[in-house]
């Protein structure tokens, strides 16, 4: 199971909380034979977003070209086997 991260960082993306939980969760569902259960699950995964920040990668003279989202994550595994 892994629970929702809220995002607990001084500077709040609306939607990060959301896309990252969403993200995690698909990841392990396309790349493990693991079945996903909302909660109780016999690997428990839970944490939350501590700090993000937004930084230019490419410049040019108009402005960033792109930018780089940089976030910290606190996370906790529990294996219960």
């Amino acid at each position: 199971s892994i629970a929702f991260f809220p995002n607990n960082a001084s500077l709040v993306q609306p939607t990060l909380s959301q896309s990252f939980t969403e993200d995690l969760r698909n990841f392990f569902q396309t790349q493990s034979r693991l079945t996903l259960i909302p909660t109780g699950g016999d690997l428990r995964i839970e944490g939350s977003i501590t700090d993000s920040r937004v930084s230019p990668v490419g410049v040019s003279t108009g402005g960033a070209l792109s930018n780089r989202l940089t976030i910290t994550v606190m996370v906790q595994f529990t294996n219960t086997l």
